[in-house]
């Protein structure tokens, strides 16, 4: 399966190809990040990582700051394109 722009909404558009020239290191991290996401898109991780800073930076993900754990991070992924993160992590499930 591949993902082409005409697949989604004309709103999240932008941010697909955003993605596509976004720096190797900061993809690998956000398709990890996508790959470990819940159905509701919520990611748990252990530290945040520079890759991780800048993807927050950029806005492509954000701190749930509402999750309390002492030595771990919850992570809202790509929270603005819902459809575009669905069909990623439909992408995800087959790899």
């Amino acid at each position: 399966m591949k993902i082409e722009a005409g697949d989604l909404p004309v709103n999240e558009r932008e941010t697909f190809y955003y993605l596509k020239n976004l720096p190797k290191n900061e993809k690998q991290t956000l398709w990890i990040l996508i790959r470990k996401s819940n159905k509701d898109h919520i990611c748990v991780i252990e530290h945040i990582t520079p890759a991780i800073r800048s993807l927050i930076a950029k806005k492509l993900i954000s701190v749930n700051r509402s999750f309390r754990h002492s030595s771990k991070t919850s992570l809202f992924i790509l929270r603005q394109t819902p459809h575009l993160m669905k069909k990623l992590q439909e992408l995800g499930q087959e790899y």
